[in-house]
């Protein structure tokens, strides 16, 4: 491997002093933002979502990432959002601020996901990564208050002690944090890092609902979307960031058809663009009901207009609705069939 990652003492300080929440307290001044009041009243029959489909950019300062940032969750809050929903990996954006991830992209894209690439990266992280993730989780907590709107801020690689987890997270408007969920099912990657998968599945109770959070690949397993609504979730919200392409319907597979099998709705965010790293991924945003609920049975409310650019799209959910609906297959009862057969059974 001919890249090795030079890093030092000295730089891991200039760093803290270009990331830190202070830097952060000074670029979100200057956006002199206005609190919205699309919390003012607030029923589940009526909750107007966003979902992120987030164009990557090699960011060059501190203030080109959070104006980019906030400039999605702008147009979401004009689209009268409650929620936001930001996907997978967006905690990790802060990373293209430090010079020697330069270096780290350069050798993956040359020889690949390497042992040697792999050590490397975990060093990296272990020395950058509480840097990378105060500037996104201060940034996320600051927007979500001024703005006056939840926001579940997708996820990002997060350091707990000396265990490394990939972690998503909900904001209140308040900017207080309502919880976080660890991803289940990790990548090859996460693997390699010794990642600590999530062994409990959470659902969040808030003033606009009750939500789970299926990170990437988690979205894929019908068991966890199945836990889900045992504890009462809602809608699932699916911070994603795939390198699949588009499938030909969303209820063939993933959030879509955890939809339709469970009777939620889901907000699957998405993060499109080239990473620089000899790969690129494919938005695929949408916002999924209950065909039961759409005139139209393709299970999809709202979705992107292009799986290549960065856009918002919203709706407006009923969560109410769900409590009249009734799944045919596990829920009906052939009482006739019961009162001839059931005292038979042994």
């Amino acid at each position: 491997m001919k890249f090795k990652v030079n890093i030092r003492s000295h730089q891991a300080l200039l760093i803290s002093y270009k990331l830190s929440t202070r830097e952060v307290d000074k670029c979100i001044r200057r956006l002199d933002i206005r609190q919205s009041d699309n919390l003012s009243y607030t029923t589940q029959s009526d909750l107007r979502v966003s979902a992120v489909q987030l164009k990557l950019r090699k960011y060059e300062a501190l203030w080109d990432y959070i104006s980019d940032m906030n400039q999605y969750i702008e147009q979401a809050v004009n689209q009268r959002a409650q929620l936001v929903c930001f996907p997978e990996y967006a905690g990790l954006l802060p990373i293209f601020l430090i010079p020697s991830f330069s270096g780290l992209s350069a050798s993956y894209k040359q020889e690949g996901r390497t042992p040697e690439w792999t050590a490397a990266f975990d060093d990296f992280l272990s020395y950058f990564s509480d840097f990378i993730f105060d500037v996104y989780f201060h940034t996320m907590s600051e927007l979500a208050k001024l703005h006056g709107v939840f926001i579940m801020a997708g996820s990002s690689l997060y350091f707990e002690h000396t265990k490394l987890h990939h972690r998503a997270f909900l904001f209140n408007n308040s900017g207080d944090l309502v919880g976080c969920q660890d991803k289940m099912s990790l990548s090859p990657l996460e693997q390699d890092l010794q990642l600590q998968p999530a062994t409990e599945l959470k659902v969040f109770d808030t003033r606009l609902g009750a939500f789970s959070l299926l990170t990437g690949t988690d979205e894929q397993h019908p068991m966890l979307a199945q836990i889900a609504k045992k504890l009462g979730a809602q809608a699932l919200l699916s911070p994603r960031s795939m390198q699949d392409s588009v499938p030909p319907s969303p209820l063939t597979s993933g959030l879509g058809l955890r939809v339709q099998e469970n009777h939620l709705f889901g907000i699957q965010s998405s993060m499109t663009g080239d990473t620089g790293l000899g790969f690129s991924l494919n938005g695929d945003t949408r916002i999924y009901s209950p065909n039961e609920l759409l005139k139209v049975k393709n299970g999809t409310i709202a979705k992107a207009l292009s799986a290549g650019e960065g856009e918002i799209i919203s709706a407006r959910l009923d969560l109410e609705a769900l409590s009249c609906l009734r799944n045919p297959y596990t829920q009906d009862r052939n009482r006739v069939l019961e009162r001839k057969y059931l005292g038979k059974l042994p």
